[in-house]
Parts: structure tokens; sequence; C-alpha cells
């Protein structure tokens, strides 16, 4: 086994280098020569791939079963919207147990005979000049990335031009953050949508045609998507309902759950759990998680659209909002932000006033240095959840 791996130990080892299709295949044609692999075994499509399991944002993590059809289709599906070639460099960004990692910046790749630059970790300090040393066309990152790499060092002198676009998912992604990040970098954001359990991707915003600021796109080829209401009807164009999902790429179902799974899948769509409407276009817009909604005196507020508000100004660099308890109204608004250099908190106090509903403005907020995350990257409101019940969140 040293021995058939040797030839490329500095491969293995470093983490900063170029992946390509033929190299992979010798090195798992030297891996067999040396019988460090069994035999290949033939697999059906509709046999268990990868157990994935959940970020668990809003509740305990679930073991999402993925099949090996489910994968190959979802790749197939999503390549044809791509500007890529064969031999063009691709940076790998989001880590390796992630699905975005494994299926965007691995199995598109190999599909179309790419190259991967892998970064060891994301580093908004080093991010610009990895970029200049391994000259990607694209990336893929969820918003508190893009974020950071607004302010981090050498931003304002990036050298961007062998970056084509910008694929960002995993939480949403504010208008006022991707309209300061395309025109600071001149780098298209495609936005999409998609969840674990429908291996990565099901909508996009297209790279030839019309994209939306704050939409999550079309659905894409080969997908459908409905956005149903309390009773399982799908619902009029404009209006809001459940975000459901339905194609070959969708999960056999949860590990050992199948409660959970019949949840899920009831009445032969995926129930994502998320909150939506499609336009007069066809083009899916993300309101909330359905968890995340507020419930503030019989109102319903969905943080995402305070979060925009706040993302709006320039002062406030992140924001999270999160339901405070209240003895009187059950929950009142809270809001968590990082603010930049300079920012006071009364001018963007004074901004949400100005652009929100009086039950919708923030009665309490913290100051903080850095947002919780999860591995991947996105907000945690979990962890702010459980401030409020440890004590811990001031509630100014």
């Amino acid at each position: 086994m040293a021995s058939a791996l040797e030839p490329h130990r500095s491969e293995l080892t470093a983490l900063r280098h170029l992946v390509t299709v033929d190299s992979c295949a010798d090195l798992l044609a030297d891996l067999r020569g040396h019988g460090a692999l069994d035999d290949p075994v033939a697999v059906a499509p509709g046999d268990l791939a990868h157990l994935v399991y959940t970020s668990g944002t809003t509740g305990r993590p679930k073991g999402a079963m993925l099949s090996h059809g489910n994968y190959m289709s979802d790749v197939r599906m999503f390549a044809e919207l791509l500007p890529l070639s064969r031999g063009e460099v691709l940076g790998m960004v989001l880590p390796l147990f992630h699905v975005n990692a494994q299926f965007v910046t691995t199995m598109l790749p190999m599909l179309i005979g790419a190259q991967v630059a892998m970064w060891e970790r994301f580093s908004a300090s080093q991010f610009w000049e990895t970029v200049a040393e391994f000259e990607p066309v694209t990336f893929s990152a969820v918003p508190t990335m893009l974020a950071a790499l607004l302010h981090a060092p050498g931003a304002d002198e990036a050298e961007t031009n062998t970056l084509r676009f910008v694929i960002c998912g995993a939480a949403p992604l504010s208008p006022g953050l991707f309209r300061r990040f395309e025109e600071k970098f001149g780098v298209a954001i495609l936005e999409g949508y998609g969840l674990t359990e429908g291996v990565c991707t099901s909508t996009l915003n297209p790279f030839w045609g019309p994209r939306k600021i704050g939409s999550i796109g079309r659905a894409i080829r080969g997908q459908e998507i409905a956005v149903l209401g309390d009773e399982g009807n799908e619902v009029a164009s404009g209006e809001r309902g459940e975000i459901c999902l339905r194609g070959p790429n969708i999960m056999i179902g949860y590990f050992r759950n199948p409660d959970a799974t019949a949840e899920a899948l009831r009445g032969g769509w995926f129930h994502t759990g998320d909150v939506g409407y499609v336009d007069e276009d066809g083009y899916l817009f993300l309101v909330d998680r359905k968890k995340d909604m507020i419930i503030r005196g019989g109102e319903n507020i969905y943080p995402r659209e305070i979060e925009d508000v706040l993302l709006e100004h320039a002062g406030v660099q992140a924001a999270a909002v999160v339901g405070r308890p209240d003895e009187v109204r059950g929950e009142e608004v809270h809001a968590v932000v990082v603010l930049a250099d300079g920012a006071v908190l009364t001018e963007i106090e004074e901004h949400c006033r100005e652009r929100l509903a009086p039950f919708k403005v923030p009665s309490s907020w913290d100051l903080v240095e850095e947002l919780p995350k999860t591995a991947t990257g996105k907000i945690d409101k979990k962890v702010l959840r459980e401030g409020f019940a440890a004590g811990t969140a001031s509630g100014r």
C-alpha cells in the first residue's frame, strides 16, 4: 500500500493543489495494480451512495440517504447551466464534508474534465492572494464569506480578471450585499437554492439570461418546484407557502428515521420547511425558514426581511434576527449585528424605522465582534436562541 501511494504523497498531503481527472484515474489504476482496491462492484442507480447529515441549524441533524442516481441526475442538470470548459479551474473553498464541495467542486469538474484548486480553509485575509495564485474561474460560497471578502485585506486591489462568476447558496443572500459585491469586484453572482436532501441544487439564477436580485432563480431542468399552502394546494403566483421539491435528485429518506422521512416526503413532494413564493416569470423567492418565524402579539414576522434591511446599511457587516421571549407579546424582535468601524447603532436604528413597519423594528440589540457560524459558514441562529434560554444574551 505504501509503495502505491508514495508517488502521489505530495498530492495527498498538500491541500493546495490542482486535481485533474487524469491524475485521479492514474491514482486509482495504481492502487488497483498494487492490490489496494477490490475489483469494482456493479451498483444500480437506486443504491445508497452516501449518507450526508443536515446542518441542524433549525433542529437535530438528520442523515439524508442519497443514491447514485440522485447524484448523477443532479450533477448533469446543474452542469448544463454553467459556462465551464474542460481544463478550467474551480476554486474549492467550502469544506469537503459539505455536500456543495463534494458536488459542485468535485463531481462537476470530474464530469466536464475541469480542474480544482483546493483551499486549506477559507481565510478572508488570504483569499485574493490565493485567487491570484490559482486563477480559478469560479468558486462556491455562502453569504457570510462574500460579506467578509468585501472588507478583506487586498480587496480594493484584488485581481479578479480570471473569476467569471461565484455560486452562492446555503443561506439567503441580502440584495444589499449582492449589489455591493458585484459592483466592487465585477464578478457575477449566481444565487441558487438546494438542500442536502436534494443532493445540492434545485434552482439557479442563470448565467445566460436575466438574473433577479433577491431571487434564488428558477427550477433547473428535470426538477419540479411547487409552493404549497397549509392544505397541500399549490398557491397562486406571488402568494407565500412552503417550498416543495420533486425530481430524480430527491433522497431515498432519512437514515433510521421513518417518521421524519414520512413527514418530509408526504404527498409525493419533499417538504423543505422553507417559506417562499414564485413570481410571474417563474423565479423563486425565499422568504425564510418556517421555524425562524417570529410571532409578536399575533403578527407573523420573517427575520430575513429585517436582516435584508440591516445589511443595506454600509455600517452593518453582518446581522441576524431572532425572536426574544416576551411575557406580554410572546416574542419580540431581537437583532444581533456586527458593525463596521465607525458605525453608530442609533443610525442603524433610524435606518430600520424608515424602512420597516414599527412592529418589525428590533426592540433589542446585541453588538458582537462575530456571529456564531456552523462549520460551513452559515449563521447559527440556534446558538443565539440558546443564549436567551441560558441567560447569556444581553438584549440591550
